[in-house]
């Protein structure tokens, strides 16, 4: 039972689980205590190799998109003379779950091959490590920079970053997995290639060609323009039933992007039986003091400590946000400092 189910049942808002999650994936205890395998192969085709990817903890069936993604970027790791590739994709896609599959087939087939992650935020990284099970650092500590600026004569406008130390080391050979990659601007991102063919390797960009273009650019990022053999599409939103109802509002703010005349965000209350969703407070609302206890409760459990997601809060003005961030501050013992 996590910290966050904890939380939620303590003030009534969740019934007790039946079941019981072990540590072993594979298996489930029982409320009689009794241990229960629940194993099962789910083998796919890869380029006329029978691969079991339960194995790598995939238990769910691959759409042909997923299917034909990690066909194709798999033939392009082993037999293509291309540094780069993209695998493009919205949310709820299985861009986490493909690259999954990559890593834990190319350890595999190169054992002596290392593969390296990167995202552009300390945050974004450390979520990329957390769902692949690999290593992630930033863009920034990939290529070898730090913040260089004078501390007496400090500007903001005048930040730039320059050559620390050396840049990631494969060995002669391996995979550089660029998430987020929507966020990161043209020069970095040639950077990023730049190092993959000088370290003889390859370089994965992942990313929704949807999200907004890199700051100061005034086109979509480099990887959303490789030659279509050069890139990989999700096209398939799949959703699992039970699965966190925040993602239905993300999917439709996404379509209202795609398509104006659509309805947007719904603006209501949707939370599944584990507290997962959104929960939508009207202006001057009297429970918003209670909303922010939970807030509160969920970041300093031990989920929330692992996990800088766990829970955010939104508004419409500045102000508001100010006033919740204190307020939430105030009640971790912080201050009011930003």
């Amino acid at each position: 039972v996590t910290s966050r189910n904890a939380i939620l049942r303590k003030a009534g808002m969740l019934p007790a689980l039946p079941i019981a999650i072990t540590e072993d994936t594979n298996s489930i205890v029982t409320k009689d205590g009794i241990k229960k395998t629940t194993r099962t192969p789910n083998v796919i085709n890869v380029n006329g190799r029978q691969i079991d990817i339960a194995d790598y903890g995939i238990n769910f069936k691959l759409n042909s998109d997923q299917l034909k993604a990690i066909n194709k970027i798999d033939n392009w790791y082993n037999n293509s003379s291309e540094p780069n590739h993209v695998l493009v994709g919205a949310a709820g896609t299985g861009k986490t779950s493909i690259t999954k599959v990559i890593i834990e087939m190319i350890q595999a087939q190169h054992p002596n091959q290392s593969i390296a992650a990167g995202a552009y935020t300390h945050s974004a990284a450390k979520n990329l490590a957390k769902l692949t099970g690999s290593k992630a650092s930033t863009l920034h500590s990939l290529l070898g920079l730090r913040l260089n600026f004078d501390i007496d004569n400090f500007k903001i406008s005048d930040l730039d970053f320059q050559k620390a130390a050396d840049s990631v080391e494969l060995g002669g050979g391996g995979l550089i997995i660029i998430d987020e990659c929507s966020m990161v601007n043209e020069e970095l991102t040639q950077a990023l290639i730049d190092l993959a063919v000088n370290e003889n390797s390859k370089i994965l960009f992942i990313g929704d060609d949807k999200q907004l273009k890199p700051v100061n650019e005034d086109k979509e990022a480099m990887p959303f323009r490789f030659s279509d053999s050069q890139t990989s599409k999700l096209t398939i939103v799949e959703r699992q039933t039970g699965s966190n109802p925040l993602l239905k509002q993300l999917d439709t703010a996404r379509e209202v992007q795609e398509d104006p005349s659509r309805l947007g965000v719904s603006f209501k209350t949707d939370c599944d039986s584990f507290g997962n969703g959104i929960v939508t407070v009207p202006y001057k609302n009297p429970n918003i003091t209670t909303l922010i206890d939970h807030m509160v409760s969920l970041l300093t459990s031990d989920e929330g400590k692992n996990d800088p997601y766990i829970v955010r809060a939104l508004a419409y003005r500045n102000i508001t946000v100010d006033n919740l961030n204190a307020a939430i501050r105030r009640r971790m013992g912080y201050g009011v400092q930003l």
